[in-house]
Formats: structure tokens, C-alpha cells, sequence
């Protein structure tokens, strides 16, 4: 049986700058097909996710965190960390950066 469980999670999306080398001139709508996705270029996005709390006690060691982000394929499972921090808190500490395509639905 699988039940649900208030408590709150720290997560943070950025996008990070790009370097000088970018080439700006295929970005800006060049799809030739009227129903091929119009690309707005490419973006690179930092996730962290930081920690949760206000959970219940008794499950904090249970807790786990798993995310997609837009267009990547694979699913993350960060692990969390318990140990020294207060009770109902769990920690995760996991960055990652994604390279995705910008698309009309992602503005």
C-alpha cells in the first residue's frame, strides 16, 4: 500500500551562464516543417535539491527523492543523509546540470 507524507523539500532551478563560444545564429526558429518544434537553442539548468523537513520522525530514513527534468530521459534518485541533523529533517546536497533544448513550450 502506498500512502503520502506532508513535509517540505528544498530545491532550487537555475539557469547557468554560457560560455563565450556560443553560436547564437541557428537558435532563433529554424525548424523548416510547420509541425517539427520550433528550437530556441540550448540552455544549461543547474537542479539542487537541498533537503526536506517537517517530517514525521519515525520516517525520515525512509524518504527519498526521485526527478526528470523537461526533456533529459533519464530519472535521479539523490540520496539523502540523516545522521547529526535535527529530527524530521533529511538531508540531499545533490547538484546536477542538465544541457536541454528550449522549445516554444518551454518559454
Amino acid at each position: 500500500r502506498q500512502g503520502q507524507i506532508v513535509g517540505h523539500i528544498t530545491v532550487s532551478i537555475r539557469r547557468l551562464p554560457e560560455g563565450d563560444d556560443s553560436d547564437d545564429s541557428e537558435t532563433w526558429g529554424s525548424g523548416s516543417d510547420i509541425n517539427e518544434p520550433v528550437s530556441y537553442g540550448k540552455a544549461l539548468c543547474e537542479v539542487t535539491v537541498q533537503d526536506a523537513y517537517g517530517l514525521p520522525p519515525a520516517l525520515c530514513n525512509f524518504v527519498f527523492c526521485q526527478y526528470k527534468f523537461w526533456d533529459q530521459p533519464e530519472t535521479l534518485l539523490p540520496g539523502h543523509d540523516v545522521t547529526g541533523l535535527p529530527v524530521g529533517t533529511a538531508r540531499f546536497e545533490h547538484k546536477h546540470i542538465f544541457d536541454s533544448e528550449i522549445t516554444e513550450a518551454f518559454t
